[in-house]
């Protein structure tokens, strides 16, 4: 059976501070449904990293991922073996080329980062992706998932739809000037 790839964008790629408030919480809610769709950015715009992530076998959550101790190395090692590529800037950046793959296919068929490709990204990427391949991983494969948004992911979501909120016109009155000498 051929994995779903999902391409998802991270919750803090600077792409998204192109958006309108309204725009990154669509995007915060595509996530939870399991599409992560991102709206149309602005010419302007710095493209986004794409991380093409798919579902977990069974047996890599609970022979791999669930062995882990804490939640943190739980999410990190569904970041390693469920991202089967990236694109875009961290790429470029990182590896010094558009798009990047897991070099290693291990015996379950899979390519799984090794440890010195997971150095490649941000402890925020790891989390944010992870948390998002191991809900994924989860979720029934016979109905859309309902994964809702993980608590690191929509702090920063939530910041740039703060960053981004304009005043609306009837908030942007100007101030009176204040009088002197009373």
């Amino acid at each position: 059976m051929q994995d779903r790839i999902i391409k998802l964008c991270r919750a803090h790629d600077p792409a998204l501070s192109a958006l309108s408030a309204e725009q990154v919480l669509a995007y915060a809610r595509s996530r939870a449904d399991g599409e992560a769709s991102l709206p149309q950015l602005p010419a302007s715009a710095t493209a986004p990293t794409w991380f093409h992530t798919r579902r977990l076998r069974q047996s890599q959550v609970f022979d791999y991922v669930e062995r882990a101790t804490s939640d943190p190395e739980k999410w990190r090692r569904a970041f390693a073996a469920g991202v089967v590529r990236v694109e875009g800037p961290l790429c470029t950046k990182t590896f010094g080329a558009d798009a990047w793959e897991p070099a290693e296919i291990h015996r379950d068929g899979y390519q799984h980062m090794e440890l010195d490709e997971l150095d490649g990204f941000a402890p925020l990427d790891i989390i944010d992706i992870g948390q998002w391949i191991y809900t994924l991983s989860y979720a029934p494969k016979d109905s859309a998932p309902r994964l809702g948004v993980q608590p690191m992911s929509l702090a920063v979501l939530a910041g740039f739809a703060f960053q981004s909120a304009a005043p609306s016109p009837s908030s942007a009155r100007p101030s009176k000037p204040k009088r002197k000498g009373r």
